[in-house]
């Protein structure tokens, strides 16, 4: 509208100006934003707080390294094996003189039972019984 004469006259308006004097309201009406970067914020901030919801999840307090208990490093120990007591050589002796007195299939008996037991002890690292049946073995071969 403009006035003349006193008198007020209706100017039609160039609808680049009707537009622009809307934007400017609209501008003014939502504290300085316009509609486009209202909405551009309101994207932009769900799209914020969605991605740390996916990504992020529980957050724990960091601790340093330095900060941190040296980890405890278990160490088993080996269970003591029971000890045997020492044979005796009167023993060997014994078993030597009780051999000479048995036939030669008895003698092949016991000569494969003692090598199966001797085998047994050496997988199973029993290293003293695995000694013990070699000895009786050699007693056992040399009476043939």
């Amino acid at each position: 509208m403009i006035m003349a004469a006193g008198k007020k006259i209706k100017i039609p308006a160039h609808p680049r100006v009707v537009a622009d004097a809307q934007a400017e309201i609209e501008l003014k009406e939502n504290n300085g934003m316009n509609v486009s970067s209202r909405n551009f914020a309101a994207v932009a901030m769900l799209a914020c707080m969605a991605s740390l919801q996916s990504v992020g999840g529980e957050l724990r307090p960091y601790t340093l390294p330095s900060q941190q208990a040296a980890p405890r490093t278990e160490q088993r120990q080996m269970e003591p094996r029971p000890v045997r007591p020492r044979i005796s050589e009167a023993y060997y002796q014994d078993f030597e003189n009780q051999v000479k007195g048995l036939k030669p299939e008895q003698r092949a008996d016991l000569d494969r039972s003692f090598a199966r037991q001797r085998d047994l002890a050496i997988r199973s690292g029993r290293i003293d019984e695995a000694q013990h049946y070699l000895r009786l073995l050699q007693i056992v071969r040399d009476a043939k």
